[in-house]
């Protein structure tokens, strides 16, 4: 069951529950709620505090505060990393929560647990990234439509498409790590599923572009510790984590008994 947490600013959706540290902190994706990771958190030890919680203006959280909004079309509303970073800052500690934490990010929330992990570096015992947007990625997957064997109007069709609002956000976590001595386990999708969607807007040519790039970056995200595993899960779609809860789960319970161990 979910509650709204005050933290001064706003009021932001939480579903927590455990009570033993070290806290697993989920942060879903751009425009997902806290629920969205009720799959992974019912294979854990339900003893694990875990804390997953909706962004400003996503689920049933209250708005950005409107000085920290960077872009607003009236239908999407993007606050700025700084912002992101601060109210997570703040949430944990008014839930009384101390570290230390392991993070949990899928999509724009990997961007999220990277900037949370270079900023507070004392404190982090273990990052997950499930299938976690590139601070580069735009960049690369521009250049990687260049550089292909693709007709002319293919090719602009992608580059003039519109930018995506969460640049800035993105682009925020460039130079974040190494968090080397940390454990990490990253998941991402299955390239093949990625590369033959039927339901995507670009036809193939572009998708096997996509999907070889996308690739890449994942690996890139493998190699920001020393101590990490990069598994790619069969048959799963970006939305990795309803895909296969499970291995997820498992995961982060090695982070979590790790660091109970010392």
């Amino acid at each position: 069951m979910s509650r709204l947490v005050d933290i001064g600013e706003c009021r932001l959706e939480v579903i927590s529950s455990g009570t033993t540290s070290p806290t697993v902190v989920f942060e879903s994706g751009a425009g997902r709620p806290a629920a969205d990771w009720d799959k992974v958190r019912s294979f854990m030890d339900p003893s694990v505090r875990t804390v997953a919680y909706s962004r400003a203006g996503q689920g049933q959280s209250d708005p950005p505060a409107a000085e920290s909004v960077i872009f607003d079309n009236g239908h999407i509303q993007v606050a700025s990393a700084e912002s992101r970073t601060d109210d997570l800052s703040m949430l944990l500690e008014v839930l009384g929560v101390g570290p230390p934490y392991v993070l949990v990010g899928h999509s724009l929330g990997g961007i999220y647990i990277r900037l949370f992990a270079a900023q507070y570096p004392g404190v982090i015992a273990g990052l997950v990234f499930v299938d976690s947007s590139h601070p580069e990625q735009n960049s690369r997957l521009n250049e990687a439509v260049r550089r292909a064997d693709l007709t002319e109007e293919l090719r602009e069709e992608f580059l003039q498409r519109e930018p995506s609002p969460n640049e800035p956000v993105m682009q925020a976590a460039a130079g974040t790590g190494p968090f080397n001595g940390i454990p990490m386990a990253v998941f991402s999708q299955d390239p093949n599923l990625q590369a033959n969607r039927a339901d995507s807007v670009f036809p193939p040519e572009l998708q096997s572009v996509w999907s070889s790039e996308w690739s890449k970056m994942q690996s890139d995200i493998a190699n920001l510790s020393d101590d990490s595993s990069h598994t790619i899960v069969d048959g799963a779609d970006h939305m990795v984590h309803h895909h296969a809860p499970e291995p997820i789960a498992a995961a982060i319970m090695v982070m979590v008994e790790t660091t109970r161990r010392g």
